[in-house]
């Protein structure tokens, strides 16, 4: 293998290998420039997601049980209806459980709100915290005492999800009977 040398201008003088391949950026004046080929991965799938609406979503009573205070502890379920990929926002406030005259609000989170991404046909748990519980007066108004354990007897049983968007609305889930052990 010898070296030769190549002049780029008449003051500078490159050492090049005689069996090497030399690249040079320029395309000669009398051949159009084509676009040179990308060797770049062919971009990923577009995917879509839409903003949920009421009409979109099922909210389901999962599991219940009694806890220590007779109050229940619930797992709902909030499940798409559709096949489409759904955003779905939600705040602390946006899940209330119903109990005879009892509400909790829920969930529980560390920031002002949030947004979940529900696959075709995918669902999201809402577990109830503990405690929290206050009553409502027939008149809506929260009562300032409550029982430290629920007292005997049979209460109705729901809970409700505020879908958020352009339109917020309610879902609820259908009415259960719910008696404390």
């Amino acid at each position: 293998m010898g070296i030769a040398k190549i002049s780029l201008r008449r003051s500078l003088a490159l050492p090049l290998l005689t069996s090497g391949l030399l690249v040079v950026g320029c395309t000669p004046s009398h051949h159009a420039s084509a676009p040179i080929a990308a060797t770049s991965q062919p971009a990923p799938p577009r995917q879509s997601v839409r903003i949920a609406t009421a009409a979109d979503l099922k909210l389901y009573i999962h599991t219940w049980r009694a806890g220590p205070d007779g109050f229940p502890q619930l797992v709902l379920d909030l499940r798409s209806r559709v096949n489409d990929d759904l955003l779905v926002a939600y705040a602390q406030g946006s899940v209330v459980v119903h109990c005879g005259p009892y509400v909790q609000r829920g969930p529980l989170l560390t920031g002002l709100r949030r947004r979940e991404v529900l696959d075709p046909y995918g669902s999201l748990n809402f577990f109830s915290p503990r405690g929290g519980w206050i009553e409502i007066a027939e008149d809506g108004t929260p009562q300032l005492v409550i029982p430290v354990k629920l007292p005997t007897g049979k209460y109705p049983l729901w809970a409700t999800f505020e879908v958020a968007g352009e339109k917020p609305a309610l879902i609820e889930t259908e009415r259960q009977t719910y008696r404390p052990d």
